[in-house]
């Protein structure tokens, strides 16, 4: 086989006949490849970030020895408001975003708002929305679990998402104000045992943080 000259170090190589890249020597096109390889990784990370409300994009936790700790776990986050809790889970977010991982973040409430709003179209199917969520296979965050009405409707579908989050063994971080024991005795006690079965449990304790920026 005849030999080419490299397009870009202009070093002589005999070309692969099966490859259509032939203008550039293997070493070369190596280089290009983890290049471009590179260059989509960076732009999933640029897309993923965006899926994080501007607001905690710009500020981190600062319980890091907890995050660089945990951020490979599924967490339960519970302590009352304004101690940091959601601030913590887009900490982890951005760090999964780092490591190119997929995410999926849902504050529950407005979710569910959105589930019910399917449900009253015509052709609305509130099912395929709820597994999309239960079954995503990458990091789900799920922040403020608890606040929305609880009604028959929304113990379903918290039951429903965390039943099969715990079966398939995926990562998923919680945040809610209330205590496992409250989901157990408030909302359903199917719920609370499963969020027991695959997450690790933290208590986040402390004053409200913005009522102190306020003084």
């Amino acid at each position: 086989m005849a030999e080419s000259k490299c397009s870009i170090c202009g070093k002589e190589f005999a070309p692969n006949a099966k490859e259509w890249r032939k203008w550039e020597c293997p070493d070369c096109l190596k280089a290009l490849d983890e290049k471009e390889a590179a260059r989509e990784r960076e732009e999933r990370k640029k897309n993923r970030l965006l899926l994080i409300p501007e607001k905690f994009r710009k500020i981190d936790t600062d319980r890091l020895d907890l995050l660089q700790s945990k951020s490979n776990k599924s967490l339960f986050i519970t302590g009352p408001h304004g101690v940091g809790k959601t601030v913590f889970l887009y900490s982890i977010a951005k760090r999964c975003i780092e490591r190119d991982q997929k995410i999926k973040i849902i504050r529950f409430a407005a979710w569910i708002m959105e589930l019910q709003s399917i449900y009253r179209t015509e052709d609305g199917n509130p099912f395929e929305g709820a597994r999309a969520i239960a079954e995503f296979p990458g990091v789900l965050f799920i922040d403020d679990l608890g606040a929305e009405k609880t009604t028959e409707y929304v113990r379903q579908i918290i039951y429903y998402v965390l039943d099969e989050r715990e079966q398939r063994e995926l990562q998923t971080i919680i945040t809610s104000n209330y205590s496992l024991d409250h989901i157990d005795a408030n909302i359903d006690p199917r719920s609370s045992s499963r969020i027991a079965g695959m997450c690790e449990v933290l208590i986040f304790k402390g004053s409200d943080r913005r009522l102190g920026k306020k003084e």
